[in-house]
């Protein structure tokens, strides 16, 4: 009866046993579920928002490929910290097209002014030459009846100003004249290119032309001391101070001019000229980045774009020379790039401007006409023409 009562006992306790470690088991296995269930949502809502971000950076390539219409041409743009402003012209009808295009926002936003409208330049505007932002300020610059023409907008693509400056500037695809559009001057060059004294140098009038203020006299070819008789090309700073510019001097004896750039400093009336060669200028707040020239043979090439602001000059290398030729930075100024292209290929590198490491290298099979680069975004937008020579816009990851 006892060894029973024992047996029962020890029943009794290995049942109570079996059913606390079930419960704990089960109690366990709840969690577990709870937490391998929470994952499962936590990675579903993971792969979601990855997949609406993918699809957020696709979003602003597609809006921007309907705004283009057949057989549009990429006329002008400028890229701004998360905004890319861009113009497409049509070839018959010579009508052109500006839009702001929001990254952060994945907006696209059209200008209401038609350049052809006769408010502005009506059927005499032929073409963008130049766009560029001074302060909260777009500056474009047309070709207006083979004459020089400024358009003031604001940055809702109002027309604030519009200026003519054929008087003052010589008609080419570069710009010899700066609207200042907060001071309401502008700023022109004329050239020194005689051996005797000229009225070659920077001058200053208003809006109308009516007045003429000498700001900067170069000298004669015999006593070159500033390295600087002729200008290119100009842009102007934000603080509407300095000029930027690409040009030429000349020395006693030579009969070809030497290739140069540098600032002028509106305020100091100074000069800071450097020999070399450069392309285009391109415009980056106080600054300006200036591309290596193409017009130069393989061998020639400096294989760098240099920044330039005052006081300050930073010269940034590629892994090859030729690179230099096609190059640009990114929206914020962090990154440079280059971009090699021909008929059937577009090579991109990008590098970053700090430790001037290359970040990024990739041959695309097409030729490409414009690169453009949003570093919080880590996105690239690239324009090409397809074979029927239609835009199409292409988003890269970088």
């Amino acid at each position: 009866m006892n060894i029973r009562r024992l047996v029962s006992c020890v029943l009794i306790l290995c049942v109570t046993l079996c059913g606390c470690m079930s419960k704990k088991v089960d109690s366990t296995e709840k969690k577990n579920g709870g937490y391998t269930q929470t994952t499962e949502k936590q990675e579903s809502k993971k792969e979601t928002t990855q997949s609406n971000e993918k699809t957020k950076e696709t979003d602003i390539g597609k809006k921007l490929q309907e705004c283009i219409a057949e057989k549009d041409y990429l006329s002008n743009y400028v890229v701004t910290s998360d905004a890319l402003y861009f113009a497409v012209g049509q070839e018959k009808s010579g009508k052109t097209r500006l839009y702001k295009a929001d990254i952060d926002s994945r907006k696209i936003f059209p200008s209401k002014v038609d350049f052809c409208d006769p408010q502005y330049f009506g059927n005499k505007f032929q073409k963008i030459l130049k766009m560029y932002f001074v302060g909260p300020y777009l500056m474009v610059y047309c070709n207006v009846d083979d004459k020089l023409s400024c358009m003031v907008l604001d940055q809702k693509l109002n027309c604030v100003d519009c200026i003519s400056l054929g008087a003052m500037a010589v008609l080419g695809e570069s710009v010899t004249a700066c609207v200042l559009p907060q001071k309401k001057k502008i700023v022109y060059y004329t050239d020194c290119l005689s051996e005797k004294a000229s009225d070659g140098g920077f001058y200053e009038t208003d809006y109308r032309g009516k007045t003429k203020k000498v700001l900067f006299k170069c000298d004669s070819l015999l006593n070159n001391q500033y390295k600087f008789n002729s200008a290119s090309d100009m842009v102007l700073a934000d603080n509407e101070n300095q000029i930027y510019f690409t040009g030429q001097y000349y020395e006693k004896g030579q009969d070809e001019g030497t290739q140069c750039y540098g600032i002028y400093d509106i305020r100091k009336k100074t000069i800071q000229s450097y020999t070399g060669a450069r392309g285009c200028i391109l415009k980056k707040g106080d600054g300006c980045v200036f591309t290596d020239s193409s017009d130069k043979t393989a061998y020639d090439y400096a294989g760098n774009l240099v920044y330039l602001a005052p006081g300050k000059r930073t010269i940034c290398k590629y892994e090859k020379k030729e690179e230099g030729i096609a190059g640009g930075i990114s929206d914020e100024g962090k990154l440079y790039y280059s971009c090699v292209t021909d008929q059937d290929y577009g090579v991109v590198r990008i590098y970053d401007k700090q430790t001037k490491k290359k970040i990024f290298d990739k041959k695309f099979n097409y030729y490409i006409e414009g690169v453009f680069i949003f570093e919080k975004q880590k996105v690239m937008l690239i324009c090409r023409y397809d074979k029927n020579l239609n835009i199409k816009v292409e988003e890269v990851s970088i």
